[in-house]
């Protein structure tokens, strides 16, 4: 089974390429595409590093879609060589056990993308739950935690229920003066 998901409207479309002639022609595809499927306001790219003057070369139409250029910077690459991200490099949080992630989410639906999917929480958010802040999220308890948030969400749904029937056969309240 297969299932793509669809976008109606995007504000802001922002690609983001390395500068090898691959990865610009990646951009301009997807710009072709996005130019047909995509309702979009504002488009833009970010090129990662600029390290080479060569994107002069580059066709007047992709250097117009250039929102700016990331500068080459050996710090920072030996950072993203070792997998830390810019929050973490930057120090912007000096809380100790802070961190921050992110996940590429499929948008179509098969056994593998939902298997890598799997993966990524696994490693990107479970795992890091586990060494950071000493969080059982063994399946057990996930689906423990999943069990009696239900239960919590029932009860709500309960007084809820409550409160409506209460509120209509009370007596309509009147006042003297």
């Amino acid at each position: 089974m297969e299932v793509t998901l669809t976008l109606d409207k995007v504000t802001h479309l922002l690609l983001v390429s390395d500068q090898s002639r691959k990865g610009i022609q990646v951009v301009g595809t997807i710009k072709q595409v996005a130019d047909e499927l995509v309702m979009y306001d504002r488009i833009g790219a970010v090129i990662n590093p600029r390290d080479k003057p060569d994107l002069q070369q580059s066709s007047s139409r992709f250097r117009a879609l250039v929102t700016f250029y990331i500068e080459s910077d050996d710090y920072h690459a030996a950072n993203d060589i070792q997998g830390q991200n810019g929050v973490e490099i930057l120090q912007m949080n000096d809380k100790p056990n802070f961190f921050v992630t992110h996940c590429d989410i499929p948008y179509k639906i098969t056994d593998y993308t939902l298997d890598s999917y799997v993966k990524q929480m696994r490693r990107r958010v479970l795992d890091p739950l586990t060494e950071k802040y000493g969080v059982d999220t063994s399946d057990a308890a996930i689906r423990q935690a999943v069990k009696e948030h239900n239960e919590v969400c029932s009860i709500i749904s309960e007084i809820g229920e409550l409160r409506k029937e209460k509120t209509r056969s009370s007596p309509a309240m009147s006042s003297t003066c």
